[in-house]
């Protein structure tokens, strides 16, 4: 028998999934679970699946999307009631704004990013389209040389969200 212990991460898709696989450095106990096609019922039936190991833990991450991250919790623990408050992290306002948030200027300088930002918790999606340079084919390659460049201790002073999660996963 193995004393493991192991982090179920509840993530919205796939941009969630590759910034947190980076994040912990495709840690194998980590585990994923995309939750954004499933319904109410699946997500609290795993969620007591997971409650009832001891070897696992479990993280709810979820956007902000415009709310108040309160706001936004609240929405989650009364759609999904078997979730803990204490576990649940609102990412201000959507994974883009983090994946920015981690840049240095340099780092801004060397990819071409036109646009000027630094703090990153009011920013949306939409914003994220909108900087990637044109030699990016696509958002997801820009987004994975970000990845290689990511700076969480930069991350942590220009995103709010992001510095609670930084803090809580030391």
């Amino acid at each position: 028998m193995t004393n493991d212990k192991y982090l179920v991460l509840f993530v919205e898709g796939d941009d969630d999934e590759r910034f947190f696989k980076s994040f912990f450095n495709n840690d194998p106990k980590i585990q994923y679970y995309k939750y954004s096609k499933k319904k109410k019922e699946e997500i609290k039936k795993y969620l007591q699946s997971i409650k009832r190991m001891s070897n696992f833990d479990y993280l709810y991450i979820a956007d902000s999307d415009g709310k108040s991250c309160a706001e936004r919790k609240e929405l989650i623990l009364e759609k999904i009631n078997v979730c803990e408050s204490e576990k649940i992290i609102v990412v201000c306002y959507e994974i883009e704004s983090w994946y920015l948030a981690g840049l240095s200027k340099e780092d801004k300088k060397d990819m071409k990013i036109k646009k000027e930002f630094e703090k990153t918790d009011c920013l949306t999606k939409e914003f994220f389209q909108s900087v990637v340079p044109t030699q990016f084919t696509s958002e997801i390659d820009f987004m994975i040389e970000i990845l290689k460049v990511y700076k969480k201790e930069v991350a942590n002073t220009n995103n709010l969200s992001f510095g609670k999660f930084y803090k809580k996963m030391a």
